[in-house]
């Protein structure tokens, strides 16, 4: 029990850690370094088939 308590511990203040630092991080390097979504993806428009 205590072993498995200690795990869980320890995992989660790793997690929070990592959590918190990706956050900082990212704030850190402001809005313009944000590059998800930034141009469209060229899709071919659907053809209609009967």
């Amino acid at each position: 029990m205590r072993f498995s308590l200690t795990a869980f511990v320890t995992v989660f203040a790793a997690l929070i850690v990592i959590n918190y630092w990706l956050l900082a991080r990212t704030a850190r390097r402001g809005p313009e370094a944000v590059t998800l979504g930034d141009r469209p993806i060229d899709a071919p428009s659907p053809v209609v088939t009967f």
